[in-house]
């Protein structure tokens, strides 16, 4: 029988930091587990004979992010490699899955796992206070990682684990709809694209906000719409390659705009 992965929600909260904490840089890549030969992400998919867990103990679950290239802020670059199955993807390990043991000894054990050019330990130093934490996810995000990720040593669970990753937001149009009716796109007035929002389980609201505009164009993604519809879209900052918004998310509807 298929054995079921769960994937726990890390909190935001940062008011909930328990020291002493292990941060970590946070890979901008796929969420995944090894167990039992294979790597299964949180959507049940699984990858058998990928050369980053070649050598890897068939009766350990060590949990952590399958990515491309360096794994900073490249998520959309990413994408068509994750798909493929390159061979060439790496897997940083950074916790054992459902250990009853704390962090503190499970970095310990994780340290003792043999490297290769594809996989690795995710780095980790330990902060004593606020003020190192914070000093800490400043270097990541420096460094050109997606954040950081805040784990409490005495921990047994990733549910007291945090996550801090910078928010902006911005107001632009709504230019059009994908295809498939999964999400809208958004961008300047002129037309230009700068993301796409997921709009999946808000179809209703959707229909009601485009639903009778005409179709002015399309591109290989999109039907495109005249642009008099503002939004306040949240994102985690632009990919510099392509000048669009890294995932971002409508907020609301700027009706007073």
């Amino acid at each position: 029988m298929k054995k079921k992965i769960e994937f726990p929600e890390m909190s935001t909260n940062l008011d909930r930091i328990m020291l002493p904490s292990a941060v970590q840089a946070k890979y901008d890549g796929e969420l995944v587990v090894w167990s039992g030969g294979c790597l299964t992400n949180r959507f049940g998919r699984e990858r058998f004979d990928m050369p980053c867990t070649e050598g890897l103990p068939e009766d350990l679950e060590i949990m952590g992010e399958l990515y491309w290239g360096s794994g900073r802020r490249n998520f959309y670059e990413a994408q068509s490699h994750l798909k493929q199955d390159d061979p060439r993807l790496k897997f940083a390990m950074f916790a054992f899955y459902n250990a009853d043991m704390t962090y503190s000894e499970q970095l310990t054990l994780l340290r003792l796992i043999n490297t290769t050019e594809q996989r690795h330990v995710v780095e980790s130093t330990t902060a004593y206070s606020h003020l190192e934490v914070e000093y800490l996810h400043k270097r990541y995000m420096e460094q050109g990682f997606e954040g950081s990720v805040i784990k409490p040593l005495p921990s047994k669970t990733p549910y007291s684990w945090l996550k801090w990753k910078p928010d902006e937001t911005i107001d632009l149009w709504v230019v059009g709809i994908s295809k498939d009716k999964s999400a809208i796109a958004v961008g300047r007035e002129d037309g230009t694209i700068l993301g796409h929002c997921s709009v999946l389980g808000k179809e209703k609201e959707t229909g009601l906000l485009i639903g009778h505009k005409p179709i002015t164009g399309e591109n290989k993604e999109d039907y495109l719409i005249t642009p008099d519809t503002r939004v306040e879209v949240k994102h985690l900052g632009v990919i510099p390659q392509s000048g669009r918004l890294r995932n971002p998310r409508i907020l609301r509807y700027r009706e007073d705009k």
